[in-house]
């Protein structure tokens, strides 16, 4: 699992597990200096990966087949840069980091 920030500001998720990855995105530029409300849902029930940027669903696709990973048992975080050569690493401030323990839908992410 892995949040990257592109050259252009671009947010993306990776999520996977075993037998694949599934990667969804903001399309489009975060921007220098702003704060923005990013949000993934990973709905096992409908099998979709849904990113939500300011509240708006900008991106959804199928989750991987085979049974998910065990987050707090296999798998490290990490957050920024798509290169380590080039160091472009997230440069830049989070707060309110949440997990929840059931998926959000469009109306509660947005009342968020």
């Amino acid at each position: 699992m892995k949040f990257t920030i592109d050259g252009n500001n671009t947010i993306a998720y990776t999520h996977g597990n075993l037998t694949g990855q599934t990667t969804v995105d903001s399309n489009q530029s975060l921007g220098q200096g702003n704060w923005a409300h990013l949000a993934i849902v990973a709905d096992y029930n409908s099998s979709s990966l849904r990113f939500y940027f300011n509240g708006v669903k900008t991106d959804e696709q199928l989750l991987p087949e085979g049974d998910p990973i065990d987050l707090l048992a296999t798998e490290k975080w990490k957050l920024g840069g798509t290169n380590q050569v080039f160091s472009d690493y997230f440069d830049g401030k989070v707060d309110d980091l949440r997990f929840y323990g059931s998926d959000l839908n469009d109306t509660e992410v947005l009342a968020i």
